[in-house]
Protein backbone atom coordinates (compact mmCIF):
# COMPACT_ATOMS: atom_id res chain seq x y z
CA UNK A 1 0.00 0.00 0.00
CA UNK A 2 2.75 2.67 1.03
CA UNK A 3 4.77 1.43 -2.78
CA UNK A 4 1.53 2.37 -4.90
CA UNK A 5 0.70 5.67 -2.30
CA UNK A 6 4.32 7.08 -2.89
CA UNK A 7 6.87 6.29 -5.65
CA UNK A 8 9.21 8.23 -3.71
CA UNK A 9 8.92 4.96 -1.22
CA UNK A 10 8.91 2.46 -3.80
CA UNK A 11 12.39 4.06 -5.22
CA UNK A 12 13.56 3.56 -1.38
CA UNK A 13 12.27 0.21 -1.22
CA UNK A 14 13.19 -1.22 -4.30
CA UNK A 15 16.68 0.67 -4.22
CA UNK A 16 19.02 -2.22 -3.09
CA UNK A 17 17.45 -4.46 -5.64
CA UNK A 18 19.42 -3.33 -8.16
CA UNK A 19 22.32 -0.82 -6.59
CA UNK A 20 25.19 -2.29 -4.18
CA UNK A 21 26.03 1.48 -2.79
CA UNK A 22 24.31 3.15 -0.12
CA UNK A 23 21.83 5.25 -1.15
CA UNK A 24 22.38 9.21 -0.45
CA UNK A 25 18.57 10.69 -0.66
CA UNK A 26 19.03 14.04 -1.52
CA UNK A 27 16.47 16.38 -1.89
CA UNK A 28 15.89 15.80 -5.57
CA UNK A 29 15.42 12.47 -5.72
CA UNK A 30 11.90 12.93 -3.67
CA UNK A 31 11.23 16.22 -5.57
CA UNK A 32 11.66 14.24 -9.13
CA UNK A 33 9.89 11.16 -7.97
CA UNK A 34 6.85 13.49 -6.93
CA UNK A 35 6.51 15.28 -9.91
CA UNK A 36 6.66 12.03 -12.07
CA UNK A 37 4.15 10.16 -9.47
CA UNK A 38 2.08 13.13 -10.93
CA UNK A 39 2.23 12.16 -14.71
CA UNK A 40 1.90 8.53 -13.88
CA UNK A 41 -1.07 9.29 -11.93
CA UNK A 42 -2.72 11.26 -14.32
CA UNK A 43 -2.16 8.51 -17.58
CA UNK A 44 -3.48 5.62 -15.26
CA UNK A 45 -6.33 4.13 -16.26
CA UNK A 46 -8.39 4.50 -13.03
CA UNK A 47 -11.50 5.27 -11.18
CA UNK A 48 -11.40 8.73 -9.88
CA UNK A 49 -14.55 9.21 -7.22
CA UNK A 50 -17.99 7.86 -7.06
CA UNK A 51 -21.42 8.52 -8.26
CA UNK A 52 -23.95 9.85 -6.26
CA UNK A 53 -24.80 6.16 -4.91
CA UNK A 54 -21.13 5.64 -3.67
CA UNK A 55 -20.30 3.58 -6.76
CA UNK A 56 -16.82 4.06 -7.79
CA UNK A 57 -16.86 5.94 -11.94
CA UNK A 58 -15.60 3.96 -14.68
CA UNK A 59 -12.23 4.42 -14.71
CA UNK A 60 -10.83 7.14 -16.99
CA UNK A 61 -7.36 8.65 -17.82
CA UNK A 62 -7.06 12.42 -17.98
CA UNK A 63 -5.84 14.55 -20.74
CA UNK A 64 -2.35 15.64 -20.66
CA UNK A 65 -1.35 19.12 -18.99
CA UNK A 66 1.71 19.16 -21.33
CA UNK A 67 3.21 17.85 -24.33
CA UNK A 68 6.97 17.12 -23.12
CA UNK A 69 8.32 17.10 -19.59
CA UNK A 70 12.02 17.70 -20.01
CA UNK A 71 14.33 16.87 -16.66
CA UNK A 72 17.93 18.72 -17.07
CA UNK A 73 19.93 17.19 -13.88
CA UNK A 74 23.63 16.50 -13.69
CA UNK A 75 24.89 13.06 -14.55
CA UNK A 76 25.53 10.77 -11.27
CA UNK A 77 22.01 12.04 -10.00
CA UNK A 78 20.35 8.70 -9.96
CA UNK A 79 18.17 10.32 -13.19
CA UNK A 80 18.12 6.76 -15.09
CA UNK A 81 17.25 4.45 -11.91
CA UNK A 82 14.45 6.93 -10.66
CA UNK A 83 13.08 7.76 -14.40
CA UNK A 84 13.83 4.70 -16.58
CA UNK A 85 14.42 1.94 -14.45
CA UNK A 86 11.72 2.40 -11.50
CA UNK A 87 9.19 4.89 -12.57
CA UNK A 88 7.41 2.40 -15.51
CA UNK A 89 7.01 -0.34 -12.71
CA UNK A 90 5.68 2.07 -10.17
CA UNK A 91 2.77 2.91 -12.51
CA UNK A 92 1.87 -0.75 -13.24
CA UNK A 93 1.34 -0.89 -9.53
CA UNK A 94 -1.60 1.50 -10.12
CA UNK A 95 -1.98 0.60 -13.43
CA UNK A 96 -0.67 -2.52 -14.96
CA UNK A 97 -2.27 -1.39 -18.67
CA UNK A 98 0.24 1.06 -19.17
CA UNK A 99 2.77 0.31 -21.88
CA UNK A 100 6.16 2.17 -22.22
CA UNK A 101 8.76 3.29 -24.66
CA UNK A 102 12.02 3.71 -23.06
CA UNK A 103 14.82 4.56 -24.91
CA UNK A 104 18.71 6.40 -24.70
CA UNK A 105 21.27 7.02 -27.50
CA UNK A 106 22.50 4.15 -28.38
CA UNK A 107 21.30 0.56 -27.97
CA UNK A 108 23.80 -0.23 -25.30
CA UNK A 109 22.60 2.53 -22.35
CA UNK A 110 19.16 1.65 -23.65
CA UNK A 111 19.64 -2.66 -22.53
CA UNK A 112 21.33 -1.81 -20.06
CA UNK A 113 18.76 0.22 -18.19
CA UNK A 114 15.66 -2.38 -19.47
CA UNK A 115 18.15 -5.23 -17.74
CA UNK A 116 17.70 -3.16 -14.49
CA UNK A 117 14.27 -2.67 -14.64
CA UNK A 118 13.63 -6.16 -15.83
CA UNK A 119 15.50 -7.22 -12.59
CA UNK A 120 13.62 -4.93 -10.33
CA UNK A 121 10.37 -6.92 -12.00
CA UNK A 122 11.62 -10.55 -11.86
CA UNK A 123 12.72 -9.76 -8.24
CA UNK A 124 11.68 -11.40 -5.10
CA UNK A 125 10.51 -8.38 -3.55
CA UNK A 126 8.28 -7.32 -6.55
CA UNK A 127 6.72 -10.30 -6.92
CA UNK A 128 5.75 -10.82 -3.52
CA UNK A 129 4.10 -7.33 -3.30
CA UNK A 130 2.71 -7.38 -7.16
CA UNK A 131 1.71 -11.06 -7.81
CA UNK A 132 -0.85 -10.09 -9.52
CA UNK A 133 1.15 -9.04 -12.49
CA UNK A 134 2.59 -12.25 -13.30
CA UNK A 135 0.04 -15.04 -12.20
CA UNK A 136 -1.95 -17.64 -13.27
CA UNK A 137 -2.92 -17.45 -16.81
CA UNK A 138 -1.62 -13.64 -17.08
CA UNK A 139 1.67 -14.53 -17.01
CA UNK A 140 4.34 -12.10 -18.38
CA UNK A 141 5.99 -12.44 -21.35
CA UNK A 142 9.54 -11.23 -23.28
CA UNK A 143 12.95 -10.73 -22.54
CA UNK A 144 14.49 -7.52 -20.82
CA UNK A 145 14.46 -5.50 -23.82
CA UNK A 146 10.67 -5.80 -24.52
CA UNK A 147 8.69 -7.70 -21.66
CA UNK A 148 4.88 -7.26 -20.81
CA UNK A 149 3.25 -7.85 -17.48
CA UNK A 150 0.59 -10.13 -17.54
CA UNK A 151 -2.46 -7.37 -17.49
CA UNK A 152 -1.21 -6.46 -21.15
CA UNK A 153 1.17 -3.45 -20.05
CA UNK A 154 4.46 -3.29 -21.90
CA UNK A 155 8.06 -1.66 -21.67
CA UNK A 156 9.66 -1.56 -25.20
CA UNK A 157 13.58 -0.46 -25.54
CA UNK A 158 15.03 1.18 -28.39
CA UNK A 159 17.32 3.69 -28.98
CA UNK A 160 17.97 7.18 -30.96
CA UNK A 161 17.78 7.05 -34.91
CA UNK A 162 15.92 3.43 -34.45
CA UNK A 163 12.62 2.74 -36.64
CA UNK A 164 9.64 1.89 -34.10
CA UNK A 165 6.86 0.08 -36.39
CA UNK A 166 3.43 -1.73 -34.73
CA UNK A 167 4.51 -0.01 -31.38
CA UNK A 168 2.21 2.59 -29.37
CA UNK A 169 2.54 3.63 -25.69
CA UNK A 170 1.15 5.70 -23.07
CA UNK A 171 3.92 7.36 -22.03
CA UNK A 172 7.37 7.29 -23.56
CA UNK A 173 10.76 7.67 -21.77
CA UNK A 174 13.96 9.11 -23.52
CA UNK A 175 16.90 8.79 -21.22
CA UNK A 176 19.77 11.15 -22.75
CA UNK A 177 18.61 10.85 -26.56
CA UNK A 178 22.29 11.98 -27.61
CA UNK A 179 25.72 11.60 -25.79
CA UNK A 180 29.11 14.19 -25.70
CA UNK A 181 30.32 12.64 -28.70
CA UNK A 182 27.58 13.06 -31.32
CA UNK A 183 26.56 16.62 -29.73
CA UNK A 184 28.91 18.77 -31.92
CA UNK A 185 28.10 17.44 -34.73
CA UNK A 186 25.15 19.43 -36.79
CA UNK A 187 24.03 16.56 -38.85
CA UNK A 188 24.32 14.26 -35.94
CA UNK A 189 21.87 16.93 -33.81
CA UNK A 190 19.28 17.28 -36.75
CA UNK A 191 19.04 13.22 -36.69
CA UNK A 192 18.30 13.05 -32.80
CA UNK A 193 16.23 15.60 -32.71
CA UNK A 194 14.56 14.77 -35.43
CA UNK A 195 13.90 11.28 -34.16
CA UNK A 196 12.67 13.07 -30.79
CA UNK A 197 10.13 15.31 -32.29
CA UNK A 198 8.87 13.90 -34.97
CA UNK A 199 9.55 9.51 -34.97
CA UNK A 200 9.21 9.36 -31.57
CA UNK A 201 6.55 11.69 -30.97
CA UNK A 202 4.12 9.61 -33.91
CA UNK A 203 4.07 6.30 -31.26
CA UNK A 204 1.55 7.89 -28.92
CA UNK A 205 -1.19 5.44 -28.13
CA UNK A 206 -3.59 8.81 -27.74
CA UNK A 207 -2.45 12.50 -28.67
CA UNK A 208 -4.28 13.68 -25.92
CA UNK A 209 -2.61 11.44 -23.07
CA UNK A 210 0.34 10.54 -23.54
CA UNK A 211 3.66 12.08 -22.68
CA UNK A 212 7.50 12.01 -23.56
CA UNK A 213 9.58 12.48 -20.50
CA UNK A 214 12.93 13.37 -21.47
CA UNK A 215 15.57 13.40 -18.85
CA UNK A 216 19.35 14.56 -19.74
CA UNK A 217 22.26 16.74 -19.43
CA UNK A 218 22.78 19.57 -21.70
CA UNK A 219 25.27 18.75 -23.85
CA UNK A 220 24.88 21.98 -26.84
CA UNK A 221 22.09 24.95 -27.16
CA UNK A 222 20.43 23.28 -30.13
CA UNK A 223 20.47 19.56 -27.76
CA UNK A 224 17.08 17.86 -27.36
CA UNK A 225 16.18 20.13 -24.66
CA UNK A 226 17.28 23.55 -26.48
CA UNK A 227 15.59 22.13 -29.54
CA UNK A 228 12.43 21.40 -28.41
CA UNK A 229 12.01 24.80 -26.37
CA UNK A 230 12.61 26.65 -29.21
CA UNK A 231 9.74 25.45 -30.78
CA UNK A 232 7.00 28.08 -29.46
CA UNK A 233 3.34 25.99 -29.99
CA UNK A 234 4.99 23.14 -27.42
CA UNK A 235 3.65 22.82 -24.02
CA UNK A 236 6.34 22.10 -22.07
CA UNK A 237 7.16 21.49 -18.47
CA UNK A 238 10.37 21.89 -17.39
CA UNK A 239 12.49 20.85 -14.16
CA UNK A 240 16.47 22.17 -14.52
CA UNK A 241 18.92 21.44 -11.46
CA UNK A 242 22.55 22.41 -12.20
CA UNK A 243 25.04 21.27 -9.70
CA UNK A 244 25.76 25.16 -8.43
CA UNK A 245 22.99 27.29 -7.65
CA UNK A 246 22.49 30.13 -11.00
CA UNK A 247 19.65 31.65 -12.28
CA UNK A 248 18.65 28.75 -14.53
CA UNK A 249 17.50 26.74 -11.91
CA UNK A 250 13.91 25.72 -12.71
CA UNK A 251 11.33 26.20 -11.25
CA UNK A 252 12.57 28.99 -9.41
CA UNK A 253 11.90 27.91 -6.05
CA UNK A 254 13.77 25.30 -6.12
CA UNK A 255 16.82 27.70 -5.30
CA UNK A 256 15.97 27.48 -1.50
CA UNK A 257 17.23 23.66 -1.45
CA UNK A 258 20.55 24.20 -2.22
CA UNK A 259 22.77 23.98 0.14
CA UNK A 260 26.25 26.60 0.34
CA UNK A 261 25.38 26.96 -3.55
CA UNK A 262 25.26 23.33 -4.14
CA UNK A 263 22.36 21.85 -5.15
CA UNK A 264 24.38 17.80 -3.82
CA UNK A 265 26.93 18.92 -1.24
CA UNK A 266 27.79 14.95 -0.71
CA UNK A 267 28.05 13.71 -4.04
CA UNK A 268 28.87 17.06 -6.24
CA UNK A 269 30.90 18.67 -3.52
CA UNK A 270 33.15 21.68 -4.29
CA UNK A 271 36.14 19.44 -4.58
CA UNK A 272 34.31 17.27 -6.66
CA UNK A 273 33.33 20.18 -9.18
CA UNK A 274 36.62 21.05 -9.12
CA UNK A 275 37.56 17.89 -10.71
CA UNK A 276 34.79 17.96 -12.76
CA UNK A 277 35.86 21.10 -14.42
CA UNK A 278 39.35 19.98 -15.07
CA UNK A 279 38.35 16.60 -16.70
CA UNK A 280 34.77 18.20 -18.69
CA UNK A 281 36.60 21.34 -19.80
CA UNK A 282 34.84 25.01 -19.11
CA UNK A 283 32.28 23.94 -22.15
CA UNK A 284 31.54 20.68 -21.11
CA UNK A 285 31.26 21.81 -17.79
CA UNK A 286 28.77 24.25 -18.29
CA UNK A 287 26.68 21.88 -20.15
CA UNK A 288 26.72 18.68 -18.36
CA UNK A 289 26.84 20.25 -14.69
CA UNK A 290 25.44 23.73 -15.18
CA UNK A 291 23.12 23.17 -17.79
CA UNK A 292 23.85 25.88 -19.96
CA UNK A 293 25.64 24.65 -22.59
CA UNK A 294 27.04 28.10 -24.13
Amino acid sequence: AYCKKSFYYFVQYFWDTIIAEEPVWNWHIKYLCDELQKVGERVALISRGKDDHGNPLPPTRLPKEFDYFIINVPPGSSKSTIVSEMYPLWCWTIDATQRFICGSYASTPAEDIAEKCFNIYNSEKFQNLFPELNSGTKKSTGGKTHFKNGLKGERYTTSTGSAITGIHAHQIIIDDPMNPEIAASKVERAKANKWVSETISSRKVSQTVSVTIIVMQRLHEQDSTGYLKSKKDLRIKHICIPAELSADVEPPELREYYVDGLFDPVRRSREILQTNKAELGSYGYSGQMQQRPA
